[in-house]
């Protein structure tokens, strides 16, 4: 499947592995073999819907005015600046991986 990928390809991969696993992509855009074997890790149960339902949580205890927190912009700037580091490291770490396993085959 990752044989020979160009930089291009493994990024095209990425995005798609990493869209399903972080519940950003639809299911029915993606391949059926990639849904199936990837699980959407921010799914009813899954571990990281429960440290999100905590973010959540804490984000709203935060609030000493009525006014939604996500409109907070330095809250939003933050929540942004997480997402960005952990885009960041997930490419990394699957980008690593595909070339071990390459050195490997």
């Amino acid at each position: 499947m990752f044989d020979n990928l160009s930089e291009e390809e493994l990024n095209q991969y990425f995005e798609m592995i990493y869209g399903r696993m972080s519940g950003l992509s639809d299911p029915e855009t993606l391949p059926s073999a990639l849904t199936e074997s990837v699980p959407d890790e921010f799914e009813a149960g899954a571990s990281c819907e429960k440290w999100y339902a905590e973010i959540v949580r804490n984000l709203e205890s935060l609030k000493s005015t009525p006014a939604d927190l996500t409109e907070d912009q330095t809250v939003v700037k933050i929540m942004d600046a997480y997402e960005e580091i952990q885009r960041c490291l997930c490419r990394k770490a699957f980008a690593y991986g595909y070339r071990l396993a390459e050195e490997k085959h």
